[in-house]
C-alpha cells in the first residue's frame, strides 16, 4: 500500500517562483475532522442521515453532506492524506475559490449521478471526490514527485519504506487497480467503482480546463511531457543530430511590449525549446532574459529537467551554476544534485577540493546502496587528485 504525505507543490501560473497556498485544502482536511468527531465518529445513526442514499430520489443536501462522513479514523486519515496531497496540487494551480467550486462541484456532480444510477443502498466519504483530483493532478502535474510511505507484507516480513514516486505512476497504480476490480464487480455499486468513476471525472475536467487555458500547467501538462519524451526518444537515436540553431525572431518583440509581457514571452520560448530537447537554445533564452529579469528561478523539477538535457548535449560547465542553484534552494532533496555536480567538478572541471566539500554536505545517515558507492568513488578520485597536486579555480564553501 502507498500512502503519500507530500509532494512537490506545482508552480503559480505565470510565475515560478511563487505557489497558492493550499488554504481550501486545509480547511476541508479540518471540516472533515470536526465533522467527523461532531457525528458520533462514524455512528450508524449519522450515516443513516448524512450519508447518500439510493432508491430515494435526489437528495441535493445528501450530495455534499455524503463527502464528509466517514467510517471510522482509519477511513478519515487515509482520505485525508490523499486530500492534502492532491489538493495541493489542484488547488496549487489554480487558486483557492476556483479549486473550492472543483471540489464541492465534483462532489456533487458525481453523487447527483450515482444516485440516478442505483436504487439501493448508501454511500459515504470523500474518496471519490479525492480520486477526481487525481485524476486531474494527472492531466496538470503527470512528474511532480510524491512523498509516499510503502507499507508491504508477505509471508515471513513485513514493514514501511519511504519512497518517491510520481504523479503518472501514482495514478496508474490507483486508477487503474480501482478499474480493475470495479470491472471484475459488473461496476456494481463499490468503492472501487466510485474511486474509478470519480477519476474519471476528474481526467475529464482536467482535460476541458487546459485546453480552454483555464489552468497554466507551464510546459508540464500531461500532454507536453509525453510529447516532449516522445521527441527526446527519437532525437537520441539520431546520432547525427545537431542542435536547431536560434533564430532571429526567437527574441523578437513587439514594438509597445513591456517587461512583464516580454519576460513571459520568453518562458514560453525556454520550455518549448526545453521540450524539444534543444538544451543550448534554451541556456541562451534563459541568459538573455536574465538581463532584463534576474527574479526567474526555474522551479525544482524543471530546474533538475533542465540539468539533465544540458549534461546530455556536454554541456557539463554550463549545468554547474544550476546544480549550485539547485543545492541552494532545494537542499534537503540534494543527494542527486550534489552527486552529480561533484562528478562534473571531478571528470570535466578537475575542481577536486570543490567537489569534497559538495560531497561533505551529503546526510550522513546511510545512503542508498548505489548512492553510497558512486560517493566513494568520488571521494578516491577526487582524492588522488588532491595527491597529485592539480591547481584548481575556487568554487562556493559548502
Amino acid at each position: 500500500m502507498l500512502i503519500p504525505w507530500d509532494v512537490e507543490p506545482p508552480p503559480y501560473a505565470g510565475a515560478s517562483h511563487a505557489r497558492h497556498y493550499p488554504w481550501v485544502t486545509i480547511a476541508l482536511i479540518v471540516a472533515n475532522t470536526i465533522v467527523f468527531f461532531v457525528t458520533g465518529m462514524g455512528s450508524e445513526e449519522s450515516i443513516e442521515a448524512w450519508g447518500l442514499e439510493y432508491g430515494a430520489g435526489l437528495q441535493p443536501v445528501q450530495w455534499v453532506t455524503r463527502n464528509f462522513m466517514h467510517g471510522g479514523f482509519v477511513h478519515l486519515i487515509g482520505n485525508m492524506f490523499f486530500l492534502w496531497v492532491f489538493g495541493m496540487v489542484v488547488e496549487g494551480k489554480i487558486g483557492w475559490w476556483k479549486f473550492l467550486i472543483v471540489y464541492l462541484g465534483l462532489a456533487a456532480f458525481q453523487a447527483a449521478l450515482e444516485q440516478c444510477w442505483f436504487d439501493q443502498g448508501r454511500s459515504i466519504g470523500a474518496s471519490a471526490v479525492i480520486f477526481a483530483l487525481l485524476g486531474m493532478a494527472l492531466i496538470w502535474a503527470p512528474e511532480n514527485e510524491v512523498q509516499c510511505v510503502w507499507i508491504y507484507s508477505g509471508f515471513t516480513r513485513y514493514g514501511s519504506a519511504e519512497v518517491e514516486i510520481s504523479v503518472l505512476w501514482m495514478a496508474i497504480f490507483y486508477i487503474g487497480s480501482n478499474l480493475l476490480y470495479a470491472g471484475l464487480k459488473g461496476f456494481q455499486l463499490s468503492s472501487e467503482f466510485g474511486h474509478a468513476f470519480g477519476a474519471l471525472l476528474g481526467i475529464a475536467l482536467g482535460v476541458t480546463m487546459l485546453k480552454l487555458k483555464w489552468v497554466d500547467c507551464e510546459g508540464w501538462d500531461v500532454f507536453t511531457s509525453m510529447s516532449g519524451r516522445f521527441m527526446k526518444s527519437r532525437s537520441s537515436r539520431k546520432k547525427d543530430i545537431t542542435a536547431r540553431p536560434i533564430a532571429a525572431d526567437d527574441f523578437a518583440t513587439a514594438p509597445n511590449q513591456s517587461a512583464a509581457e516580454r519576460f513571459i514571452q520568453a518562458q514560453e520560448q525556454f520550455r518549448k525549446l526545453l521540450a524539444e530537447g534543444n538544451a543550448g537554445a534554451a541556456l541562451a533564452v534563459y541568459e538573455k532574459t536574465s538581463h532584463f529579469a534576474a527574479h526567474w528561478q526555474l522551479a525544482e523539477k524543471e530546474l533538475l529537467k533542465f540539468v539533465d538535457r544540458l549534461c546530455a548535449e556536454n554541456l557539463y560547465n554550463e549545468a554547474v551554476p544550476f546544480l549550485e542553484d539547485y543545492l541552494v534552494r532545494f537542499e534537503k532533496r540534494g543527494v542527486q544534485a550534489r552527486l552529480k555536480l561533484a562528478q562534473i567538478l571531478i571528470e570535466h572541471q578537475q575542481r577536486p577540493s570543490y567537489a569534497m566539500r559538495v560531497l561533505e554536505g551529503l546526510p550522513q545517515a546511510k545512503l542508498p546502496e548505489n548512492y553510497a558507492r558512486l560517493r566513494t568513488n568520488l571521494e578516491r578520485q577526487a582524492q588522488k587528485m588532491i595527491d597529485d597536486g592539480v591547481l584548481e579555480l575556487e568554487g562556493r564553501a559548502w
